[in-house]
């Protein structure tokens, strides 16, 4: 996925609701993700890092 396609992805899916904060796409065992401008995330870089591998390496199972 092109950042551009990521990007346009993102602001449709923050569009649906004020509330989504976090917006995480899985594709060819790559993770996209973006937090909501404006918004801190709960979790540090290093442990989205490790929650998107975990996903991935489960999706493949």
């Amino acid at each position: 996925m092109d950042e551009v396609k990521f990007e346009e992805l993102c602001k449709q899916i923050f569009a649906i609701n004020e509330k989504i904060r976090f917006v995480g796409i899985v594709e060819n065992n790559k993770f996209f993700y973006k937090m909501r401008e404006g918004i801190n995330s709960y979790l540090s870089k290093k442990t989205n890092r490790r929650i998107s591998s975990r996903s991935i390496e489960k999706m493949g199972n």
